[in-house]
């Protein structure tokens, strides 16, 4: 199996606890191990050396991996906080992802657990 690059597609630029919890997900489904201990988000800029809303992830290392993106978008009416595509080019409205995640948040009176918030990944697909 070739590597391809992981597209991110978010409204907001994810915290690098979440980032590493999609790569546990990821690893664990395509039985590869990785490294992500210091993850950097970087954003990349356009020919024009203006900001196009798309980061780069530096310090993920997986063989079946080439380069980690982050894609900010909006859309029309409510959407997954995470889409994730495992594919070479940039995803299209046509192209399928391979996760979409929820990020549930709970505060401590919710959560039950004193002094601490929860932040909790919910997987579809």
């Amino acid at each position: 199996m070739n590597a391809k690059n992981l597209w991110i597609l978010t409204e907001e630029r994810p915290k690098k606890e979440v980032l590493k919890t999609i790569f546990e997900y990821f690893a664990k489904d395509h039985q590869c191990g990785f490294f992500g201990d210091t993850l950097r988000i970087i954003p990349i800029l356009n020919e024009k050396h203006e900001f196009a809303f798309i980061y780069e992830v530096i310090g993920f290392t997986c063989a079946k991996v080439n380069r980690v993106f982050i894609k900010t978008i909006s859309g029309y009416s409510s959407f997954v906080d995470f889409l994730i595509f495992y594919q070479d080019a940039m995803p299209v409205q046509t192209d399928t992802p391979i996760y979409a995640i929820e990020e549930t948040k709970t505060d401590d009176k919710e959560s039950g657990i004193p002094e601490y918030s929860k932040d909790v990944l919910n997987l579809f697909l």
